[in-house]
């Protein structure tokens, strides 16, 4: 086959879908397919995934920012500067500083309503609309001697599917929808915006799904959303990991406490209101008082460092909690190959129920146990559960219980055992890629 990957997202940049996107390209490319990549060029995060497919074969594109300009605080800032030049105050206008400014003067509020505002306007569908007519361009470029069997558009940003859409559209070249995570109907949607903004965007998905051949998606919640509401063929491809190719295995730490690892983002809603809530966790390191200061370390490793570290003062486990920015792709595997316990945090909310984080399965690969607070009866849950690979607990007496056990444990052999091999059986990226291969052959070009 000849595919034409979509996908805003894309190595070397550090982020979850880039991990997933980038491996079904190595081995769909590995299984003899002609893979081509139309994506970003550029994005403000760190680039440190490895580029597994010939760079002549990924097509970089700018992308028109449009929205960086008139973010909420640079409107406040420019407001200080404006104020600066009629005022005899002295306003000092370093970025920083005139920010923290804002609060003397009350107006974090203001920036709040602003960015809801500017954010439901402005973000339609996403921050990367500016996209679609450089990859348009490039598309066609492409296109003049090289034509796909058929396009593969990974979303979120819907702006993806958006311009896999057009392309299909110009061109007559079927495609197909993957959602990590659904547009619409994703379950953070009305956290994120208004629903006037809903009623508007709905028909834009309805509009843009119409000409999709059909869809992959995660799990099977979500694959029955998809096929109730657009009548069309929907292929579960679970996230996975790259065993044994982006793991090398070490001893686990030879700390005598142990140590609760957890890797990821935990999406701050407000100063102490979060989507994934580390309160029961700490909640039960409370509980536990000297025997967990003196037994347990749990590290963060994510982009809400001050986030996580105002939760654990507000619950007095600041000495037990440790929090640092994000960490490059490969040193993540590593801290979680080095950790007693992987801590598995979701959002606790029947709307969960068929979200599959790509972290799960990375634990999963590490070989290590499990602690996963928040939904239940999710699919996260259920993996974990059928899998044997931990424990999914929400009453903070309950994951105290389990931490007793696990120090004990600690204390008495020096280590915590790690899953068994036939935990991981089925869940490699190669074997999701060869899912993914023969839906695409059977139920796409057949």
């Amino acid at each position: 086959m000849r595919i034409l990957i979509v996908s805003a997202y894309f190595p070397p940049f550090n982020t979850i879908g880039s991990v997933r996107v980038g491996k079904m390209a190595k081995y769909l490319s590995q299984f003899g397919n002609d893979v081509r990549v139309l994506t970003i060029k550029d994005h403000p995060v760190e680039q440190s995934l490895p580029l597994e497919i010939s760079s002549a074969n990924v097509i970089q594109t700018n992308y028109i920012n449009y929205i960086d300009w008139i973010r909420p605080r640079k409107l406040v800032h420019l407001f200080f500067v404006i104020k600066s030049k009629f005022s005899k105050r002295n306003v000092d206008l370093n970025t920083e500083n005139t920010l923290e400014s804002t609060k003397a003067f009350g107006l974090n509020k203001i920036i709040e309503k602003i960015r809801l505002i500017y954010g439901n306007i402005l973000y339609f569908p996403d921050s990367m609309l500016g996209w679609i007519f450089p990859g348009m361009a490039a598309a066609s470029h492409l296109l003049e001697e090289w034509k796909p069997d058929l396009i593969y558009a990974s979303s979120p940003p819907p702006t993806s599917l958006i311009l896999a859409h057009l392309i299909s559209r110009k061109y007559g070249i079927p495609w197909v929808a993957e959602l990590r995570d659904l547009w619409v109907e994703n379950p953070a949607y009305d956290l994120l915006f208004s629903q006037w903004r809903k009623k508007l965007e709905a028909p834009l998905e309805r509009l843009i799904f119409s000409s999709a051949q059909g869809f992959v998606t995660v799990s099977e919640p979500l694959a029955e959303i998809l096929k109730e509401k657009y009548q069309k063929s929907v292929g579960v491809i679970l996230n996975g990991f790259d065993f044994p190719n982006d793991f090398v295995f070490k001893n686990t730490s030879k700390n005598t406490c142990l140590r609760i690892v957890y890797t990821g983002k935990l999406f701050p809603l407000s100063e102490t209101e979060s989507i994934r809530k580390p309160d029961p966790l700490f909640k039960a390191l409370k509980l536990l008082g000297e025997v967990a200061q003196n037994n347990v370390e749990v590290i963060f490793y994510g982009a809400d460092s001050e986030f996580v570290e105002k939760i654990a003062i507000q619950y007095k486990v600041e000495h037990i909690v440790k929090s640092y920015p994000p960490i490059p792709y490969q040193m993540s595997l590593e801290v979680q190959l080095e950790a007693d316990i992987l801590l598995l945090i979701l959002w606790n909310d029947p709307r969960e129920k068929g979200v599959f984080t790509g972290k799960l399965f990375e634990y999963i690969g590490a070989h290590r146990p499990i602690l996963a607070i928040g939904s239940s009866e999710s699919a996260a849950e259920k993996l974990i559960q059928d899998r044997k690979a931990g424990v999914t607990l929400n009453d903070p007496e309950e994951i105290a219980e389990q931490l007793l056990k696990w120090i004990h444990q600690k204390e008495t052999i020096g280590q915590i055992p790690g899953l068994t091999p036939d935990v991981l059986v089925g869940l490699s990226r190669e074997e999701q890629a060869k899912n993914l291969e023969t839906f695409l052959k059977t139920q796409i070009l057949q």
